[in-house]
């Protein structure tokens, strides 16, 4: 009942980001994706039933981190299939990969060739 009557809607979200999920995302993404910005195509993928998503990024930590923050409802540049289906299994049941580290002028073609 409190929830519906607040003004802010996000604030949930944002609280449970800062205080359960931010740090454990920014290990996983040191370990995949580095602490350097890098450029390229990406995959996130359903452990349990193997679907995946490709993407392109010209900064794969960042979109990754905006990935997640989807899945909560929080900063999301797009309402993506993907975000729901993280919220709905948990983002704990998903993998998250670099396909191929290319320059921005390949992004398309290259997600393309992944896609396909």
């Amino acid at each position: 009942q409190t929830l519906s009557r607040m003004h802010n809607k996000n604030i949930v979200a944002k609280v449970v980001w800062e205080e359960l999920i931010s740090t454990p995302t920014k290990e996983m993404l040191d370990r995949v994706v580095g602490k350097e910005k890098k450029t390229g195509i990406y995959k996130i993928t359903e452990i349990a039933t193997q679907r995946c998503y490709v993407g392109q990024a010209a900064d794969i930590r960042a979109r990754l981190t905006q990935h997640i923050k989807g899945t909560l409802g929080i900063q999301s540049i797009a309402d993506q299939r993907v975000h729901h289906a993280m919220a709905e299994t948990g983002v704990q049941n998903w993998t998250f990969e670099i396909l191929e580290i290319c320059g921005k002028e390949d992004l398309n073609s290259k997600e393309k060739y992944y896609i396909m």
